[in-house]
């Protein structure tokens, strides 16, 4: 059997030589060209796809680019913006611009629809003394979006608009400078800074970042020599991790602490907030207050239990002349959401907690 088989193959392998040798020239030519195609085929698709490769990552270069250039652009766009023309004939609302670096235009979307509060998270390290760092979560922080840029110079700009005419002024006579608002200039801004670093090192560069504020008289101020609370264009408003020994510690202080509202119900606590000299603000969560996240009315907003233990926290507050705001109330569905609102603002809260600045304009 398998000298059959060898014998067969050695037939077929015969025949095959006899078939080539009667193969014309031309074409073995044309066998050849073929292979040579196949060939120049295979290195054009590879050279298409180094090119394409190329092209797709320098044209991504080129958007990053553009990106930042256009950030940039923005930011310098933006603090050329004269401040009549940014908050003139616009109504001074109570709400409080919630994680403000989120939006599309940082501050200048919350002062464009009134909002006389605004907040953003600041992160400080020792790695990059020279900035402090403007983000919500840690991983996306940029030197990019840092807190001059964003927030300190165009508030700078704006508010030494409103202050041109004091040249007009009598030099002896003590005047409050003005704020930022066209309508109403003896406003102050609420600019609270939600420190996520370490508090006493952010709070010291803090410092340095606004000392031209106070030497221009910018900030609202206590003096704990004369017990005398003097408001300025700005209040600064100091959250999350907020060293309080370091803060009380200042004779003159310029930074003001959101008192943790859900605690003020201990005495000994509430008695570390005293109103002007400590704390104008206080705050806390819809889960901190009422140990439920949810609005538990449904669509019909918080039920009577959560509306009542709402109320005796802002009676509390209120009795010691401290601001109240509460945040993380529910965002969806959006009647439930409107609800949630209505509530609060019958309740007395001073400030809305908002993320959506447009639909809580219609709410004043």
């Amino acid at each position: 059997m398998f000298g059959m088989l060898t014998e067969t193959q050695a037939q077929q392998e015969e025949r095959l030589l006899d078939e080539e040798e009667k193969i014309a020239p031309t074409a073995i030519y044309d066998l050849e060209l073929l292979r040579e195609c196949k060939s120049s085929r295979r290195r054009w698709k590879f050279f298409c796809v180094l090119v394409f490769i190329l092209t797709f990552t320098s044209v991504a270069q080129l958007y990053l680019s553009l990106s930042e250039f256009k950030n940039q652009l923005l930011i310098t766009t933006l603090n050329r913006v004269k401040s009549a023309e940014l908050t003139k004939d616009i109504d001074i609302i109570p709400i409080h611009s919630h994680n403000d670096e989120w939006r599309r235009l940082p501050l200048y979307d919350a002062l464009k629809v009134g909002a006389q509060s605004v907040e953003a998270d600041i992160w400080y390290f020792d790695s990059d003394p020279e900035t402090i760092f403007v983000g919500h979560n840690k991983v996306f922080l940029s030197s990019k979006w840092n807190l001059d840029d964003m927030y300190l110079n165009p508030l700078f700009s704006l508010i030494g608009q409103n202050n041109i005419a004091k040249r007009f002024e009598d030099e002896n006579v003590s005047t409050r400078r003005n704020g930022i608002f066209y309508n109403n200039l003896h406003q102050t801004l609420y600019f609270y800074l939600d420190i996520k670093s370490n508090g006493e090192k952010t709070m010291a560069a803090l410092e340095d970042k606004l000392s031209h504020f106070i030497n221009n008289e910018y900030l609202s101020y206590y003096d704990s020599e004369t017990d005398e609370f003097v408001e300025g264009p700005i209040t600064v408003i100091i959250t999350g991790n907020y060293p309080y020994d370091f803060i009380v510690s200042k004779t003159k202080r310029f930074f003001f602490i959101d008192a943790p509202l859900f605690k003020f119900k201990d005495d000994e606590e509430l008695a570390k907030y005293n109103h002007s000299s400590i704390s104008l603000a206080s705050s806390a969560s819809l889960y901190e207050l009422t140990e439920s996240r949810r609005a538990l009315g449904g669509v019909s907003g918080l039920s009577e239990s959560q509306v009542e233990t709402i109320s005796s926290y802002i009676d509390i507050a209120h009795n010691n002349d401290i601001k109240v705001r509460v945040w993380e109330t529910p965002s969806w569905p959006i009647r439930t959401r409107n609800e949630v609102w209505k509530q609060l603002i019958t309740l007395g809260v001073d400030t809305l907690n908002v993320d959506d600045l447009y639909a809580a304009t219609t709410f004043f």
